[in-house]
């Protein structure tokens, strides 16, 4: 889902700045904490490294004494894996670095000495290496002459599928593992943007939720093709990885608009794969679902009757929020 925010070709001549990663990480399914250098102190940033790096981010910077280490013994807090990863956007030079403008994520953090270990992601040029905290913040000051604004720093996080429990609902199966933020149905271009701008602007436009019987009547115009929106991805053969996560998909999908609208069962201008056809009114059911606000979203596609996995369930709301996220950014500036 790269090019949910820009184009592949655009970011191998000019790079990325840190609005572009923001973006970037939403259309992943990531959850981002965006500071820019110049909105935040040296101790902000040395609380979000703490945060990211540290198992317990209160354990003093003499953590190596016998009581901070039967403090770590005793926090069930210092079982737990870490749940964020920090991202820094930098300026090479003030690091003493050849190049300007780069990002590269910290792996750890060592309290006594007050440094971080930077995974440079060119690691042909300088590999991993450790740099003095207050240096680090101080590389992120320079202004990036595309945006006008300093650099900053990020904290990533992605929240695992939530396993149901009895009485939560009807569906009680136990889903392991992650429902992974790419989408299995969909390619998005940048070059669709102005289309989802301009549905951006529709859907701002209606004093409420827009129905689906809207949505029909705004996708089935002459000039709003929904396949100018999104382009379908091949569908895998019935051998191929991803077939049956697909099908199952397709399936609930069918399901959802024979409640919706039973006429919408057939291919229509459908796009064949392999023997296979994702509709027209399969892509717009995926846009209707993607328009609604987000807890609405979620209670039609968990609670509706139907034989469908948890998994599956979630597959579809996986492919819902990319598209809600390219149409929400589709109309930002900068962020």
């Amino acid at each position: 889902m790269l090019n949910c925010c820009l184009d592949l070709e655009d970011v191998k001549l000019t790079g990325i700045t840190l609005r572009d990663f923001r973006c970037l990480a939403h259309c992943q399914g990531l959850s981002i904490d965006l500071n820019y250098s110049d909105n935040s102190s040296l101790d902000d940033f040395r609380s979000a490294v703490k945060r990211a790096c540290l198992a317990d981010e209160n354990i003093s910077d003499t953590d190596d004494n016998d009581d901070n280490k039967s403090k770590q013994a005793d926090n069930p807090q210092c079982d737990e894996p870490l749940r964020e990863a920090l991202v820094i956007s930098y300026s090479r030079k003030v690091l003493g670095q050849t190049g300007s403008g780069h990002f590269s994520p910290l792996a750890a953090y060592d309290p006594v000495s007050d440094t971080v270990l930077i995974l440079d992601t060119a690691r042909f040029k300088y590999g991993a290496h450790w740099a003095k905290l207050p240096l680090v913040y101080e590389a992120m000051k320079p202004l990036d002459p595309d945006t006008g604004r300093s650099r900053g720093y990020a904290l990533l996080s992605f929240d695992h599928v939530t396993k149901p429990r009895k009485g939560m609902n009807d569906n009680v199966e136990r889903v392991e593992g992650i429902v992974q933020p790419i989408s299995l149905l969909f390619r998005s271009k940048l070059t669709q943007n102005s289309v989802r701008r301009k549905y951006k602007d529709y859907l701002e436009s209606l004093a409420f939720e827009i129905s689906w019987e809207q949505t029909c009547n705004y996708w089935l115009l002459e000039d709003h093709k929904v396949w100018n929106i999104v382009e379908p991805l091949r569908l895998p053969k019935d051998e191929e990885e991803g077939a049956s996560a697909v099908d199952d998909i397709r399936d609930f999908l069918r399901e959802l608009l024979s409640s919706l609208d039973p006429s919408g069962l057939s291919c229509c201008d459908g796009v064949a794969k392999t023997g296979k056809c994702l509709s027209e009114k399969d892509a717009i059911l995926i846009i209707y679902l993607a328009s609604l606000e987000e807890s609405h979203r979620k209670m039609l596609v968990r609670d509706f009757q139907s034989k469908a996995s948890t998994l599956t369930r979630e597959h579809l709301l996986n492919e819902c929020d990319i598209i809600a996220r390219a149409i929400f950014f589709s109309g930002e500036s900068s962020f």
